[in-house]
């Protein structure tokens, strides 16, 4: 792949020894604070690099998370893990808000989050 910007070759992320990138998609959804630091200690301590969260504004069984609170929260309470969405369910959300609510991520953890977008999972009432 080659970055459009500045006409370099990109690489998906890397290990901290230079192979690929590990991590894991745990289950937020009824995490209280203490549950969510440990996930995050836990997260570091087996040495992985990221992890993924996902996005349901209204999911089929009645559960729901957003994604972008989920990932703050994981990115303010570490200083090393990246986060991703996966995937984001942008239409559904005004695009002024998300801009400014990824401006202020950006700014929380500089290079650490991949915004991954969609318009809906495994609940049709979402994609609808």
């Amino acid at each position: 792949m080659t970055d459009t910007e500045s006409g370099s070759e990109r690489r998906p992320p890397a290990g901290p020894e230079g192979g690929p990138a590990i991590g894991y998609a745990p289950t937020l959804p009824h995490t209280d604070g203490d549950g969510l630091r440990q996930v995050v200690r836990l997260s570091e301590e087996a040495g992985l690099d990221h992890i993924s969260v996902g996005d349901h504004v209204s999911f089929h069984v009645g559960d729901g998370v957003d994604g972008l609170l989920s990932a703050a929260s994981i990115l303010a309470v570490s200083d090393r893990l990246a986060v991703n969405t996966a995937v984001y369910l942008l239409p559904l959300r005004h695009p002024v808000l998300v801009a400014r609510q990824l401006a202020d991520i950006a700014q929380l953890a500089p290079g650490r989050f991949t915004f991954g977008i969609g318009i809906g999972g495994e609940d049709p009432h979402e994609v609808e």
